[in-house]
């Protein structure tokens, strides 16, 4: 009480003088008033605490003083709260409610609990307290549902008797009357009033009054959190803090529960006086529960705030939250994973109250985040799946800002599920989580290339790197049914190929197959459309194939697949060369079968040994697949890569082939392309020569009398005549293929019966270009005349035997009439022939 009446007669010494000044300002404004016929207020006497009261009041209303004048007037009405001028000094206090200052209104509200908290000392009944005057429909909604209840408690609270001090009357006061004004500032006004009150209480030993309306403390402290305004939230969240500091145990688990159901049910004041959200406050619940401490929720809504009031000269006595970060500290493992989570919230307001809240408890957050990675990671991958669209969009955001820099030792663990369940998430149906999850997959890709970076990692890290990253890419992205999935995790394989250099090895068995598929499945569309249209362009088709051929072996695919060729041991051809073969029978896309010959050929080349026990089987279906294949570029592609696989094939089955083209070649169907699929075999044949010159030299018998017919095959009805080339385009190969062969006179002398029966073959065949390149073939064999041929009697007359076959009338063949007559020179038909033959030959016009 002595310490009460000395502060109060302090404060009376300080606004003394300013009372003495408003005095003044007042005579002459009273004067002025006078002058104009109204009635001048009497003047205060300033001896006397009702006229100190007044001149304080007066001064209220002056900015620069004002804050001054309500500290002086809660220390003198707290030296005698049961004073006749108390009521003067609360209805001048609570009209400072509109004015928009919060600093101003913080001091009110600790004149109000400095004066509210002063206990009697006088004997005398005490005046009764202002009216309180509750709104009829209040903006926040209340335990008290009728405006009669209201009433009813608002008269309850204002009866004081003798000897009670005005703690209930005050925050009944701004509880049902100021707290649920429907005007904005009042309701900030009276969040700041009970915030000062609160904390006065809890240091002032007034608990027991705050814990009977705890209840109605806090549900209007709830309806507050929503409002419209920043400030008059965080007001109200360290309302409830302070709150909470002033329960005891019973009480504190009473106003828990009733927060908990508040923050999820309640929509705060009516939409239309703040339109405020819950959102940050039921983030902040929901993390206090994940940790198992539910009542931690108060200390973090104490440390959330972010406002630019807590930085100003009253707002920094009231942001201090000391007490509340020590509650936390041995809770902040657990709550370090959801808090960070929270901080990348795609809610602005949600994760600009965390981010203060982070800084407030984690003071360096980049050791905190690395002491607590495993656990910070593990929430965020269960957030990945999350039901909440802005849990998982929030944990992508947390993921690409935390991945970036960490070891292998850090990221190990959670690798493979960090790499399915971003897979996942980069195909969610809400578009801002796949923009985050993009990034975050980012971010996980760039580690990943670091890890296994093949100048700098070490073989054991990258290695279980890649252990981890190539099958979950392949089994589980490349394969995906979402096109933007399988796009993302291509590239990020031809990313990790490219720079991992040879600690790829050991997984090139699985890599080099899909890298051959991915040819065509990373070709640009635009060129597929283009093929299809090549006609009018004004470029062949050939050309235009050969074009994209050579286009895409420039790609990062193909890039690719020649790392992995270049650190491939011989060990992994075995696996490696069975998919290829696949892919060169039953390919899709131009790209895939031509990238695929042009592999199985460096393979050849580079590994003979690995490839020499599988030549044969890969030859074959080469030489199924080449007569079949439309596309050019492919067919030359097909050709070079058996060539060179023909010098690792052992003799018989490459014989075996041969003899299977010599059997197409001569017996094969008249078709519509019959002179397109005669040129792939003779250009097919010419490459093995080339290819693989000793093996084809000791399988002449096999395919030189082919060659031989095939240099007089007649040129083309669609080829144009050039000067100085009289052969067509199919003989001018097979006289390459004959020449490069070893071909001559004595080749063919050598190979006479093989030639012979060839030659009797096409004779009997439907075609007729085949049978004029027979009797062409016929008579430069006869018009060699002796030497090898002399030594060879049967031949003769094997050799009049089709010259007369070839005379029959009923055998057509082209340029007949212009050949036969050399045919009969250089094989003289028989003096007496028989009858069957005697017929006149069909002239030109019965054909």
């Amino acid at each position: 009480g002595g310490a009460a009446d000395a502060a109060g007669g302090a404060a009376a010494d300080t606004a003394g003088g300013a009372a003495a000044t408003a005095s003044a300002g007042e005579e002459r404004a009273d004067g002025g008033a006078a002058a104009r016929g109204i009635p001048a207020a009497p003047p205060p006497t300033g001896a006397s605490k009702r006229g100190l009261i007044s001149a304080l009041c007066l001064l209220l209303k002056k900015e620069k003083v004002r804050d001054a004048a309500v500290v002086s007037l809660g220390q003198i009405t707290a030296g005698e709260p049961d004073a006749a001028f108390r009521n003067q000094a609360l209805q001048a206090l609570f009209g400072m409610a509109s004015t928009k200052d919060i600093e101003l209104q913080l001091s009110v509200g600790q004149a109000l609990a400095r004066l509210a908290s002063a206990s009697p000392a006088g004997s005398a009944a005490p005046p009764p307290p202002p009216k309180i005057e509750p709104p009829e429909r209040p903006a926040i909604p209340s335990e008290l549902a009728t405006l009669p209840e209201r009433a009813a408690a608002a008269a309850a609270a204002s009866t004081v008797g003798k000897g009670d001090r005005l703690l209930a009357y005050v925050l009944a006061r701004v509880l049902l009357q100021h707290a649920v004004a429907w005007a904005p500032l009042e309701r900030q006004a009276a969040a700041a009033w009970l915030l000062a009150i609160l904390r006065a209480a809890a240091t002032a030993g007034s608990q027991t009054d705050v814990r009977a309306s705890a209840g109605a403390i806090q549900g209007v402290l709830v309806g507050l959190l929503a409002d419209a305004h920043e400030a008059t939230q965080e007001l109200a969240s360290k309302g409830l803090s302070a709150l909470f500091d002033c329960c005891d145990e019973a009480s504190r688990k009473t106003i828990l529960s009733q927060l908990v159901s508040g923050l999820h049910t309640t929509r705060g004041a009516n939409a239309s006086a703040s339109g405020g959200e819950m959102s940050t406050y039921r983030e902040l619940s929901e993390i206090a529960a994940n940790v198992g401490q539910p009542q931690l929720v108060y200390k973090l809504m104490e440390c959330a705030a972010s406002s630019a009031v807590w930085n100003t000269r009253k707002g920094v006595a009231f942001a201090l939250a000391e007490h509340s970060r020590e509650a936390l500290d041995e809770h902040l493992p657990s709550l370090l994973p959801s808090l960070y989570r929270h901080t990348h919230d795609p809610n602005p307001r949600v994760a600009g109250a965390m981010r203060q809240l982070w800084a407030s408890l984690v003071p360096d957050p980049k050791q905190a985040l690395t002491a607590h990675l495993q656990p910070v990671l593990r929430h965020l991958c269960d957030s990945l799946g999350d039901r909440l669209w802005r849990a998982r969009e929030g944990a992508c955001l947390a993921l690409a800002e935390l991945l970036p820099g960490r070891t292998h030792a850090e990221l190990a663990p959670m690798l493979s599920e960090l790499h399915t369940k971003l897979l996942r998430t980069l195909d969610d149906i809400k578009e801002t989580v796949r923009a985050a999850a993009e990034a975050a997959w980012r971010a996980l890709c760039s580690a990943c290339v670091r890890l296994t970076d093949g100048a700098k990692a070490t073989e054991a890290e990258a290695g279980a790197v890649l252990a981890v990253v190539l099958p979950a890419l392949l089994d589980g992205g490349v394969l995906n049914a979402s096109a933007e999935v399988r796009a993302a995790c291509t590239r990020q394989l031809l990313k990790l190929v490219q720079g991992a250099g040879p600690h790829l090895a050991s997984h090139t068995p699985r890599l080099v197959p899909f890298l051959v598929e991915s040819l065509s499945s990373l070709e640009d569309p635009s060129l597929l459309y283009m093929q299809h249209h090549v006609p009018g362009l004004g470029v062949s088709a050939g050309a235009f194939e050969h074009a994209r051929v050579a286009a895409n072996r420039g790609s990062p695919a193909a890039a690719a697949l020649q790392q992995c060729l270049r650190v491939m041991s011989d060990e992994h051809v075995a696996a490696v060369l069975p998919p290829l073969t696949d892919t060169l029978a039953r390919g899709t896309g131009l790209p895939s079968r031509a990238g695929a010959a042009h592999t199985v050929m460096q393979l050849a080349q580079a590994h003979p040994v690995a490839v020499a026990p599988h030549a044969g089987r890969t030859l074959a279906v080469l030489a199924r697949a080449i007569p079949d294949e439309r596309s050019v570029a492919a067919r030359r592609a097909y050709t070079s890569a058996a060539a060179q696989l023909a010098r690792l094939t052992k003799p018989e089955p490459l014989g075996d082939m041969l003899k299977a083209f010599a059997d197409r070649y001569a017996t094969g169907a008249v078709t519509t392309n019959e002179e397109g699929e005669r040129l792939v075999l003779a250009t097919l044949v010419r490459e093995l020569g080339r290819g693989a010159p000793d093996a084809m030299a000791g399988l002449q018998a096999d395919w030189l009398p082919l060659a031989y017919v095939g240099r007089h095959e007649p040129r083309w009805e669609s080829e144009a005549d050039e000067p100085g080339r009289p052969a067509g385009q199919l003989a001018s190969v097979w006289e390459e293929a004959y020449d490069e062969g070893g071909g001559g006179p004595g080749a063919a002398a050598a190979h006479l019966p093989e030639l012979l029966e060839l030659l009797a073959r096409l004779v009997d065949g439907q075609s007729w270009a085949l049978r004029r390149a027979a009797a062409a073939a016929l008579m430069e064999l006869a018009a060699q005349g002796g030497g090898a041929l002399a030594s060879r009697p049967d031949a003769a007359p094997a050799m009049a035997a089709l010259a007369a076959k070839l005379r029959e009338h009923s055998r057509r063949w082209v340029d007949k009439e212009a050949l036969l007559p050399k045919l009969d020179a250089v094989l003289p038909p028989p003096d007496d022939p028989p009858a069957a033959t005697m017929e006149a030959e069909p002239t030109s016009g019965d054909f």
